[in-house]
């Protein structure tokens, strides 16, 4: 939604105050977790901030999925449609960027996958299938020749990213899509913020074989050495460690815990 001239104020102030609070109460901290390495920087605790990524599993091996005999693809977003950018984001995939797509790549289509709403599901036609909730992601990131993550708005880190890393497919995102991630656009994915731009990439990673296979490939070493939960679960041990003061301080904790 555009905002009013005295809105952007407000928001701006919002902003300053919660940056303040934020700095504040992490000063106050032993140790500070953060998701990524730019929210850490943010906070500026150096070796006091401990940098532990969001995380998804690896799901387990299966055959990949031949060509379509028409020669055409099949781009995925997946999430919840009723929440406000994702929405923003389906209706500008579907209505500026798929056209340009189709340019090159007449018999592409895309499927927006998740919970729905009535405003996403009139989106669906000859080129846009429009499932409602699903009770799992997995055959349609199977089923899926690219991932597309066309966020013009919104905050935290897109688990749909690390989903398709792991499923070994492709993803184009916007700068936002893929905030909150430490990745190399060129390298685990492509970025752009425009439609054409967004269109140009996909068409590139959909008709380039070896250029797809480079991004997959980078895309899934970064999952296995970063992103995985037995990573995460690792870092959140060694912050705890630094909180206490070491094996001996969590020793003491945990024995504080279960005393009478």
């Amino acid at each position: 939604m555009p905002l009013t001239p005295w809105q952007r104020v407000q928001a701006r102030r919002s902003i300053g105050w919660w940056r303040r609070v934020h700095r504040r109460v992490a000063r106050q901290a032993d140790v500070v977790v953060a998701a990524c390495a730019a929210d850490a920087a943010r906070l500026g605790r150096g070796d006091r901030t401990a940098v532990v990524p969001n995380t998804y599993p690896a799901p387990p091996a299966h055959p990949p999925v031949p060509p379509r005999p028409d020669g055409g693809a099949t781009i995925l977003f997946q999430g919840s449609f009723d929440w406000a950018p994702n929405t923003d984001a389906a209706r500008w995939l579907t209505a500026d960027i798929l056209p340009l797509v189709r340019e090159r790549i007449p018999h592409a289509r895309v499927v927006l996958a998740g919970a729905s709403t009535p405003e996403v599901a009139a989106l669906a036609g000859p080129h846009v299938e429009v499932t409602g909730a699903v009770p799992d992601m997995t055959p349609h990131l199977r089923g899926a020749d690219l991932v597309m993550v066309p966020l013009r708005v919104g905050s935290g880190t897109r688990i749909k990213i690390l989903e398709a890393f792991a499923h070994g497919v492709p993803v184009v995102s916007t700068t936002i899509g893929a905030e909150g991630l430490d990745v190399v656009a060129g390298e685990h994915l492509a970025i752009a913020d425009t439609a054409e731009g967004l269109a140009r990439h996909c068409a590139d990673l959909l008709t380039d074989r070896a250029a797809r296979t480079a991004t997959v490939t980078a895309a899934a070493r970064l999952h296995t050495v970063r992103h995985l939960p037995g990573h995460a679960a690792a870092g959140v041990r060694q912050a705890a460690l630094r909180a206490t003061g070491g094996p001996a301080g969590v020793a003491t904790a945990a024995a504080g815990r279960h005393a009478p």
